[in-house]
């Protein structure tokens, strides 16, 4: 409510009174032109950086500012950017990402691998779930599965916010359809926030926040912004 933000050594509002709620199962896109303000909202949604005015409610309290606040909210969350990292490890390792070797539950990390159907792809590997990703410093994935293992990271580790930022752009029509086929068939109490610059792509969200000038211009669905929001149109 009320929430504003400027970056250090400067004036300028980064984001000026944003006014946003969100509900559990929601799909939610955030769209708007370079430098209109989304990304620094969706930092601030994730807790990477406290707002300068203004009150953020979450479910696990008021986001004060205070670091125990936003570490019980960042450990509901999952974040899925363009290009996932990939860890020198194994698919296992990369899966539980940030889990020790010892402490790793292979039957989650096979049903995370299941619901992002990535399981028939790992099983061409001839140590399977024990294969090592890098190869000569690459990822022997393709941009569409490690997408998929990124979702797989936030699921294994019972995500019920995931953030995504981009995630199908750099990649092909059939491999963007998948991911697209993948963030709908998602349970439909996780809420997925997705910035996205291809408007053709998210006709099928819940909602979505047009960004103009650091500021939230309009909140609506996707036929209503097409038929109303000048903004949202180009």
């Amino acid at each position: 409510k009320n929430v504003s933000f400027s970056y250090p050594n400067t004036k300028k509002l980064a984001l000026k009174k944003i006014n946003f709620e969100a509900y559990e199962g929601e799909t939610i896109a955030i769209v708007g032109r370079s430098g209109s303000g989304k990304s620094t909202f969706m930092d601030i949604l994730m807790g990477l950086i406290t707002q300068k005015d203004g009150i953020i409610n979450f479910n696990t309290g008021l986001s004060d500012g205070s670091k125990d606040i936003r570490r019980k909210w960042q450990d509901e969350i999952s974040f899925v950017p363009q290009r996932v990292f990939i860890i020198e490890d194994t698919v296992a390792s990369n899966i539980a990402f940030g889990i020790p070797k010892s402490e790793i539950d292979y039957k989650k990390v096979k049903w995370a691998a299941d619901k992002v159907n990535l399981t028939s792809r790992i099983m061409e590997f001839p140590n399977k779930f024990d294969e090592f990703l890098l190869r000569n410093e690459k990822s022997i994935l393709s941009g569409g599965e490690s997408q998929k293992l990124g979702i797989a990271r936030g699921l294994y580790k019972n995500r019920k916010i995931l953030f995504f930022d981009e995630i199908a752009s750099s990649l092909d029509q059939t491999s963007e359809n998948e991911i697209i086929a993948l963030i709908k068939s998602l349970d439909k109490k996780t809420t997925k926030f997705i910035i996205s610059h291809n408007l053709n792509k998210i006709d099928y969200v819940d909602k979505i926040v047009v960004f103009n000038n650091n500021t939230i211009e309009a909140i609506d669905t996707y036929e209503n912004l097409m038929n109303n929001n000048k903004t949202f149109k180009k």
